[in-house]
């Protein structure tokens, strides 16, 4: 495969399906470009549990086959699930965007539940072109809206974990805030009192309620299978007596009300989407806590990249609307991406490892 072939595995999915439309790409080429990539870093990444390579390339000349049809023709998709936060901060380790919708605006006809009153099917993507069109394909959201940043009203939420948060991560949020306030953005502090350590817990209960019902065949019949950490909150799960979990839903209720209310006076609501760059090791997928409120409220939520942290890995902010606003919440991400997109994001430390001064040779880019 040439170098120019290589580089087809880079182009976004709204990129490469108007390539596939207008005749400039078809989607074989693609599938073995994106194929090969995976081949290249495989080994080191080790991401697949499994892969049909044959069978995803019969699919792609099937495509091709055809005159192209709907708005994604011959392009292949990426899908996640989000009960706590295991869309948007893979994504934000990833370097990529992540949109955890509305709950229940994606069929989830075919998923095996976790914890049904949360489960929700996630979209990733290069940018949000991508998962704004993967949006309007599998669910009607309508197509992305131009709009400015300016006016848009943003509600900075550092919340009662912000310590948990790196130092990295709680200065990339504010570099971005004030960014976007330079842009013309209205950025105010959000700090609701209901976003707090009972949110949290509710939601975990709830989740835990639901995980050991809905594992409670594999738990009986298979639990020797089981990880030990699965097993554990399987059966803590069963321990939730039915009055605690019904308070624990009254009281993301009561929240959900609550943050429906600030959309009299917020766009959306500017925070983290990950404690920082992505941990070391496989033990650990990182701490979810700037997520649980959000999954729990239902409302739609972006992971948008926001450069380099002190590791080299990537950081993120998250972007969170309102629920049943997700047309509104894409559009507000798209802007909000505009106005970082360009920008070198480097802490101090990732600077120091990446770029040399001038008087060795080199000039910042």
């Amino acid at each position: 495969m040439s170098s120019a072939g290589h580089a087809v595995h880079r182009l976004g999915a709204a990129e490469a399906a108007r390539a596939i439309r207008g005749g400039d790409l078809d989607s074989q080429t693609l599938v073995q470009a994106c194929l090969y990539r995976i081949a290249q870093r495989e080994p080191d990444v080790m991401a697949w549990a499994h892969l049909d390579a044959e069978a995803a390339l019969g699919q792609a000349r099937a495509r091709d086959r055809e005159a192209p049809i709907g708005l994604l023709h011959g392009v292949p998709l990426a899908f996640g699930t989000q009960t706590v936060g295991s869309t948007i901060r893979p994504a934000a380790f990833c370097g990529i965007v992540g949109y955890k919708p509305s709950f229940g605006l994606v069929n989830r006809a075919g998923l095996k539940f976790s914890a049904e009153s949360f489960d929700t099917i996630g979209l990733l993507g290069r940018n949000v072109a991508d998962v704004g069109l993967l949006a309007q394909a599998v669910a009607g959201v309508a197509a992305i809206a131009r709009r400015d940043v300016r006016g848009l009203r943003i509600g900075l939420c550092q919340g009662a974990f912000r310590e948990v948060a790196s130092g990295a991560a709680r200065a990339r949020l504010e570099e971005v805030a004030q960014r976007l306030s330079d842009a013309g953005a209205i950025v105010s502090e959000f700090e609701p009192a209901w976003a707090d350590e009972g949110l949290r817990e509710a939601h975990q209960a709830v989740m835990l309620h639901g995980l050991a019902r809905a594992s409670l065949w594999e738990y009986q019949h298979h639990r020797e299978r089981l990880s030990e950490r699965f097993r554990i909150n399987v059966e803590k799960g069963l321990a939730i007596s039915i009055e605690a979990w019904q308070r624990s839903i009254q009281l993301i209720r009561a929240c959900r009300h609550e943050m429906a209310a600030v959309a009299a006076t917020l766009d959306g609501v500017l925070t983290f989407a990950a404690p920082g760059e992505a941990p070391e090791g496989l033990s650990s997928t990182g701490d979810s806590v700037f997520n649980r409120i959000w999954t729990a409220l239902a409302v739609p939520c972006l992971s948008l990249p926001a450069g380099i942290g002190e590791k080299g890995l990537p950081l993120a902010v998250q972007w969170v609307g309102f629920e049943g606003q997700d047309a509104e919440t894409l559009a507000a991400a798209a802007a909000i991406e505009a106005v970082l997109a360009g920008r070198v994001w480097f802490s101090k430390r990732a600077a120091s490892r990446f770029l040399r001064t001038p008087s060795q040779g080199n000039t910042r880019p």
